[in-house]
């Protein structure tokens, strides 16, 4: 019998991913070995890698001077689109690129991030989903 512990997950499309599924996902990219989540004193979401010391608020989807990183290191390009929305791209190579739509810049570069690291179908714990299948928004919860 195993001591690990069981995770159980729901197949999602990366452009319904938001709020801390997002985040988590994005954290997943950036190779954090393993992920712990809670809520600290002030209200915010955070992620820790593991091995870890200190839990540090990681939230790219919501934080510039994280979010804002990862999209000029990966070539990351947000820009107003129709509605009040958002959309980002990243070209690889001459021929292929990624575009990802969201509510803010933020939302829209760490979507393609994703996307381009994880394809277009992710996989998320599902402490992460809402009961009516949505990734859950931590302004929401």
């Amino acid at each position: 019998m195993s001591d690990s512990k069981v995770v159980t997950t729901k197949t999602m499309m990366t452009f319904d991913l938001s709020g801390i599924a997002l985040d988590w996902a994005v954290a997943k990219c950036e190779g954090f070995a393993s992920i712990a989540r809670g809520i600290s004193e002030d209200g915010n979401w955070y992620f820790v890698p593991a091995p870890a010391g200190e839990a540090s608020i990681f939230s790219p989807t919501k934080i510039g001077a994280q979010g804002g990183v990862i999209a000029r290191r990966e070539w990351i390009f947000p820009t107003p689109a129709k509605g009040g929305e958002f959309v980002a791209y990243k070209w690889v190579g001459d021929d292929k690129c990624f575009e990802s739509f969201g509510s803010t810049p933020l939302e829209a570069s760490m979507r393609c991030y994703v996307e381009s690291k994880l394809g277009s179908v992710v996989e998320i714990p599902y402490e992460l989903i809402d009961n009516d299948g949505f990734a859950l928004n931590k302004d929401a919860a």
